[in-house]
């Protein structure tokens, strides 16, 4: 992320990098970030709005076909800084 948004103050790379190491998963958990940019305000509350139950449809499909269903936090910008 700090490559694609060139960031190169030392300060916002810490931000970063705190931000991101509060939503990884724990010792034997698998944490991962689904991030969507859109800059529009009323497009993005559309969006959001459509998407609420987004979350229920991802899962991690194992080679054995099991499929596990993620837990997840929703994380605003205000709470991560963004």
């Amino acid at each position: 992320m700090m490559r694609v948004e060139r960031i190169v103050k030392e300060a916002d790379n810490q931000h970063e990098i705190k931000s991101y190491n509060e939503i990884l998963g724990k010792s034997g958990e698998l944490g991962c970030t689904l991030l969507m940019k859109i800059d529009d305000p009323a497009e993005r509350d559309e969006k959001l709005t459509k998407w609420l139950d987004l979350p229920m449809h991802l899962y991690l499909k194992l080679e054995d076909k099991t499929q596990i269903r993620a837990t997840y936090k929703a994380i605003t910008s205000s709470e991560s800084g963004w």
